[in-house]
């Protein structure tokens, strides 16, 4: 059995691939310095845990406060969630605001509690709630007027 095969049969619940925005911030227990606030991209998420993509080396077992955030309309969903890995994307090369070229890392990470398949959901389907809207109106216009 090839490593993805053993992965994937080690994964709790189906994940699902779609772009987000992601904030992350390393904790820091012990410090009184807020944390930096880095970004990324997400990779896919399931509702123990997300793949992301990032400029940034993370420890293994660090502990990572994160927010998925997705446009049109504007959603924000935050966990709490434990570094499982981290791994250099071979080929993959991003740029510092100095210029400097930085390696882009994979990272694997487990959340702390299992995320509600509604928080996906809101996550994944950017026209959800509108559809929402437009299947209660329909069903309003479709009923006669009362007369008076």
């Amino acid at each position: 059995m090839s490593p993805g095969e053993q992965e994937k049969d080690r994964r709790r619940f189906r994940r699902l691939s779609f772009s987000a925005h992601v904030r992350y911030a390393p904790r820091q227990y012990g410090s009184d310095t807020p944390p930096d606030l880095w970004e990324g991209s997400l990779v896919n998420i399931s509702r123990s845990g997300a793949a992301i993509k990032v400029l940034h080396r993370l420890r293994r077992g660090g502990v990572l406060e994160i927010s998925f955030i997705k446009n049109n309309p504007l959603r924000c969903v935050s966990v709490i969630g434990k570094v499982i890995r981290c791994e250099p994307m071979p080929g993959l090369h991003s740029f510092s605001p100095d210029g400097t070229s930085r390696p882009c890392h994979f990272v694997a990470i487990e959340f702390s509690q299992l995320m509600d398949v509604e928080e996906i959901a809101m996550l994944r389907d950017t026209q959800a709630l509108d559809a929402t809207v437009a299947e209660k109106s329909k069903g309003a216009a479709a009923r006669p007027a009362p007369t008076a």
